[in-house]
């Protein structure tokens, strides 16, 4: 009788263990860029997503660096939440160093040297471009992607900000670009339960309004701010909101680069 619950063990421990192989890992590195966002994304089939690229100045410094001492040649997603030069500045110099499979984008127009910069690259390239007006779903390796589209185009950019929810089995994280108040109150109205993560990329360095209902319906466990120290300095508010909501911060300025780490069930974020 022993040996036989024994070799049922044996055969739970080794069915979990190559469900664990079969998922794979989903990796999810903020980088250090000051006030702007890169964050790299290693998806579970091995491609490799970026979202944002930070001023032009960081991503020769922090992004750039970073993609090659991971041995990263090539970027299968960038993604470019929306047209601020703290998001998309680094991007023409991502695009001529690197091969780049798509670019996605929010489909806002703004006439800006950054913009115009950016266009000439892909022109240069040939890059595909993927624009998102309307809300998609869609699975990565194994990853849920929804693209929540807010619905409608607004004077500030910040607010056209491409917002984005991974779902990987039980593990969830919201990318919320660079929302203000007004944007994240749109959200909250169009999709609240839909915003439900276990970590949230809060919107907008830490600056400015932020609206609590929004920040509830995350129900998130971790909140990572990409923030230079002027930032950080400016958003105790925020900061003790979101500590109130029972939610661990963690912030570049004082943390570095941020990791998050799924197997799909369990999650380490340091």
């Amino acid at each position: 009788m022993r040996w036989q619950i024994s070799f049922i063990a044996l055969l739970l421990f080794i069915n979990c263990t190559l469900s664990f192989a079969k998922r794979g890992m989903l990796k999810i590195k903020m980088l250090d860029v000051g006030h702007g966002d890169a964050i790299v994304i290693k998806l579970p089939n091995n491609k490799t997503m970026l979202i944002d690229t930070a001023k032009k100045d960081k991503a020769k410094k922090r992004v750039i660096a970073y993609l090659l001492n991971k041995n990263i040649s090539k970027i299968d997603y960038l993604v470019l939440s929306h047209n601020h030069k703290d998001h998309i500045g680094g991007a023409p110099a991502i695009i001529k160093k690197f091969k780049v499979k798509e670019v996605w984008g929010n489909g806002s127009e703004l006439d800006t040297p950054y913009v115009a910069a950016l266009k000439e690259a892909i022109r240069k390239k040939g890059t595909k471009v993927v624009k998102f007006n309307r809300s998609k779903q869609f699975t990565i390796g194994g990853v849920k992607v929804d693209v929540l589209n807010l619905g409608k185009v607004f004077k500030e950019e910040n607010d056209n900000s491409l917002v984005i929810k991974f779902t990987y089995n039980r593990f969830s994280m919201l990318f919320a670009g660079d929302l203000e108040f007004t944007g994240q109150r749109r959200a909250y109205k169009k999709f609240k339960s839909e915003l439900k993560s276990d970590v949230l990329k809060l919107p907008h360095h830490g600056v400015g309004r932020y609206d609590t209902k929004f920040l509830k319906a995350t129900s998130a466990k971790f909140a990572l701010i990409s923030a230079s120290k002027k930032d950080i300095d400016g958003a105790k508010d925020i900061i003790e909101k979101l500590e109130d909501l029972n939610i661990t911060v963690k912030n570049t300025d004082v943390d570095g680069n941020i990791s998050v780490e799924t197997d799909g069930d369990d999650f380490l974020v340091n």
